[in-house]
């Protein structure tokens, strides 16, 4: 891992952001997961970021973890365990 980078966001939620990135000589690839401060599932993406580049979009498919156990949820499973919750697939941030 060539670092890990973990800050606090805010918004509409709070909680933090963990970034687990590797060097793969063009960019960084990794996985960044948020950690929500409300209960309910925490969100995953995995990312490629390029390094030539200051500003760059980028496009995620988003997973979700059951929290304590880790476990990966389908979107079914999400959707028994978290009925009332509005979960996002993808994400779009422009940097």
């Amino acid at each position: 891992m060539n670092g890990q980078w973990i800050g606090e966001y805010s918004g509409t939620n709070t909680g933090l952001v963990v970034a687990d990135l590797d060097d793969v000589g063009t960019g960084y690839a990794g996985v960044v997961f948020t950690y929500d401060a409300n209960i309910g599932p925490r969100a995953f993406a995995q990312v490629e970021i390029p390094k030539d580049k200051t500003r760059f979009s980028l496009r995620v498919s988003l997973g979700h973890l059951e929290r304590g156990p880790g476990l990966v949820l389908t979107p079914e499973g999400l959707a028994q365990k978290f009925p009332d919750a509005q979960m996002p697939r993808t994400y779009l941030k422009i940097v």
